[in-house]
Parts: C-alpha cells; sequence; structure tokens
C-alpha cells in the first residue's frame, strides 16, 4: 500500500511524465524511496515512551486484565507510518514489557492501533509487570488516510526525483550520441521546491483541538475494553 499511485504522480505534472519517460514500475519504486522521506520530514519518532495514566478516559491500567493503551499525543496526534509501508497498522507500533525481577522484557503482539493512539494487545500484561513502553511516530495529519496534503507532498517528491533520473540520463545520450534533451531541466528544481513548500504547510498545522479529541473520547469503540 502507498499514499498514491504512479498516475497521481503524472497527474500533478500534468501528463508531461509518460509511460515512454518513465514506467509505472520504475516510478512505483520512487514513490516507495518518496514515502520514506515525506515521513522522516513530517513526522517525530517517539523512543520507548513509558506507559502511564492520561486521564479517566485513557487510564493505561497495568492490572492483569487491560489490553488497551494510549499513547501520551493520542488524540492529539496521529500515529504515522513506523515502517514506512504507507500505511498505519499494528507493525506501526512497538510495545516493550518490562519484568522488574528478572531484569528482562519482552516485546508484546498488537492486535491492533488506531490512527488517534489507541492501542491493543493480543494478551493483558501481569500485573506485575514492572513498566510497558511504546515506540511510534506521532504525524501532524492523517496517514491512515491519506490526507490531501500528504499526497501532494509525496507526489511532487517523487515527480522531482523522477525529472531528475530523465535530466541526468538524458544529458548522457548528449555527450554520447548527440540527442537533444527533451525534458525541462528545470522540472527537478521545480517539483523540489513545492515539495518543500508542501511540507511547510503540513508542519504549521495545528494538534487536533480539544472538541475533536473529546468527539472521539465519547465515541464507545475507543474505551468501550477499559476499566472504569
Amino acid at each position: 500500500m502507498a499514499y498514491i499511485t504512479a498516475q497521481d504522480v503524472r497527474d500533478i505534472t500534468a501528463q508531461d511524465l509518460t509511460t515512454s519517460d518513465i514506467s509505472d514500475s520504475d516510478l512505483n519504486d520512487i514513490i516507495n524511496f518518496a514515502i520514506s522521506q515525506v515521513n522522516n520530514d513530517i513526522c517525530t519518532k517517539i523512543t520507548e515512551e513509558e506507559v502511564d495514566y492520561i486521564d479517566s478516559y485513557r487510564k493505561n491500567l497495568i492490572d492483569g486484565s487491560n489490553t488497551v493503551y494510549y499513547v501520551k499525543s493520542s488524540f492529539e496526534w496521529y500515529l504515522g507510518d513506523l515502517n514506512d509501508d504507507g500505511a498505519v497498522d499494528e507493525n506501526d507500533v512497538i510495545v516493550w514489557i518490562y519484568d522488574g525481577s528478572s531484569y528482562t522484557r519482552t516485546q508484546a503482539t498488537v492486535s491492533s492501533v488506531t490512527e488517534y493512539g489507541k492501542i491493543t494487545l493480543s494478551s493483558a500484561p501481569s500485573s506485575t509487570t514492572d513498566k510497558i513502553t511504546i515506540t511510534y511516530r506521532k504525524c501532524p495529519v492523517s496517514v491512515n488516510t491519506p490526507d490531501p496534503l500528504l499526497k501532494k507532498a509525496c507526489a511532487e517528491l517523487a515527480a522531482s526525483i523522477a525529472y531528475g533520473g530523465i535530466d541526468a540520463r538524458e544529458k548522457k545520450r548528449v555527450s554520447i550520441e548527440g540527442f537533444s534533451i527533451s525534458k525541462d531541466p528545470q522540472a527537478e528544481r521545480h517539483y523540489r521546491k513545492r515539495y518543500e513548500q508542501t511540507i511547510a504547510q503540513i508542519l504549521s498545522k495545528e494538534p487536533i483541538s480539544k472538541t475533536e479529541q473529546e468527539k472521539f473520547l465519547r465515541e464507545p469503540e475507543y474505551y468501550e475494553t477499559e476499566k472504569f
């Protein structure tokens, strides 16, 4: 899964990038690289954040029966794509359970996540667990249902990379065979600049408002398994 398709990249160039210039397969490879770069530019990685009480909705109990935990930025930021596969799922959080008596830690199995930072484990940590930590990325826009600005940024970066490759290829042909360059040599920089402007727009977004947080917290699916 990816934020965008090869056709999205062609569309953003007004069809200037054709299949004669670059194949869908090669463009998809570029998109996969672009996803990694976009994630790095807009997300913040949180490493081994210790689970703790947040509020009456998000108690994060370690009682031997609770399996639902929330990251501290839940309902303010979106969960990001930690493994750069273009989606947010159970593979995008790493949960460690620490046993203080044996001085060991075990990686928990995550059964599901929501993009608002709710994490459900396949089994409840023991009540004697010393601590639980979560590694994840937080993002100012939705990745799970790609925000339009996220898709735009990814397409612009992919276009810039594609034009850069075509420009280098065409210049080699000029030096070897005397052919003329068919693409605008400024296109790479043009789309790179557009990308940087879109990233700035994304980073300027505010976290989800308190009103929006409470709306999601009131929805039963987000807290029905917790203990009150």
